[in-house]
């Protein structure tokens, strides 16, 4: 994908259900893609950054629930983001749900599962 802004990308964003939970860097998809990519752009589109970022916790995938359905946000130094309001904010309305934060190797997980299966 071409560097994006997050304004940019908050205009093309898309959300698409998918039936299985693999995380892609995309202009469409679920919470987790919105979460995988809005990090990699604050990262300034960089992979090297990204994998610093949540390695060093700056950056942190958190699992929660919505009152109605399970849901990802990002956290960002401090800040907290989602593909619902689309803001960086200083707290979040959701429930934490257990693990709270998917840890790094989660991470790369996901990302697997999505580069197969997308």
């Amino acid at each position: 994908m071409r560097k994006l802004t997050l304004e940019e990308f908050n205009n093309k964003w898309v959300y698409e259900p998918d039936n299985l939970d693999g995380w892609s860097v995309t202009t469409k998809g679920d919470c987790d893609d919105y979460a995988l990519t809005v990090a990699w752009i604050v990262a300034g589109n960089s992979w090297v950054r990204f994998w610093i970022n949540t390695l060093l916790f700056r950056t942190t995938f958190h699992r929660v629930h919505t009152g109605k359905e399970y849901h990802l946000i990002l956290k960002h130094k401090g800040k907290y983001i989602d593909n619902i309001t689309r803001e960086w904010r200083d707290d979040h309305p959701y429930k934490p749900v257990f693990p709270w934060v998917w840890l790094p190797f989660f991470v790369v997980i996901k990302m697997s599962i999505g580069k197969l299966f997308k």
